[in-house]
């Protein structure tokens, strides 16, 4: 989703911007679908890392299916040891009777090095710190390290913090542009153009698909 101006600030959405399928706005991060356990539906009741999901625990898991399997939050049938896990997932965590991908940071490649407890898997980072100065900020659902939260955190050169949280030339609002045959901000490429609808142009000329009056 293009940055959003509201009340002089940039934002990557607001309560009214965000659709069905992700309706709430995480400030910082953008459109998910939920920010908490309330945010759910009763099939999947948990909020985790922002997505719905079936199981936080094994205690929400019926008898029939005891383990909350922590890579994908699905109540599954429990592990008795690691011979019985797939690929992806080959340990048996004892503690839970889920096949895991990581117990402890021990377990992960030189890639993904650090073991995420909340869904037991390897990800490349779990906190800022774990980044360097290129990409400094983890992303809080990713866990991979990038360049921006904030167009404030990105260089005059490329002044726009996109959705992918890389930062990016361009232009954020219709003040940036100072051309005057260019004063429309395209949000969803960051440049500036002669109109966005028909109202920004002289009948019976009209807002064209290349955002030209014709």
């Amino acid at each position: 989703m293009a940055p959003l101006c509201v009340g002089g600030a940039c934002v990557s959405c607001t309560a009214t911007t965000c659709g069905t399928g992700d309706p709430i706005c995480v400030p910082g991060l953008g459109c998910e679908e939920c920010a908490d356990d309330g945010d759910c539906p009763a099939a999947s009741p948990r909020c985790i890392e922002y997505r719905c999901e079936e199981c936080r625990t094994n205690a929400d898991c019926p008898v029939a299916e005891p383990s909350c399997a922590l890579r994908n939050h699905e109540c599954r049938d429990a592990c008795a040891d690691s011979t019985t896990c797939p690929g992806d997932a080959d340990i048996c965590d004892p503690a839970t009777a889920s096949c895991v991908e990581c117990l402890t940071a021990v377990d992960c490649p030189t890639d993904r090095p650090l073991c995420n407890g909340a869904d037991a898997q390897c990800v490349r980072c779990l906190t800022d710190g774990d980044c360097g100065a290129a990409a400094p900020f983890c992303h809080p659902t990713a866990h991979a390290c990038r360049e921006c939260r904030t167009h404030a955190d990105c260089p005059a050169v490329e002044p726009i913090c996109d959705d992918d949280l890389h930062c990016h030339a361009g232009c954020s609002a219709d003040l940036e542009c100072t051309d005057a045959g260019k004063p429309r901000c395209f949000l969803e490429e960051h440049r500036c153009v002669e109109c966005l609808d028909n109202t920004d142009c002289v009948a019976p000329e009209t807002c064209a698909a290349d955002h030209k009056c014709h």
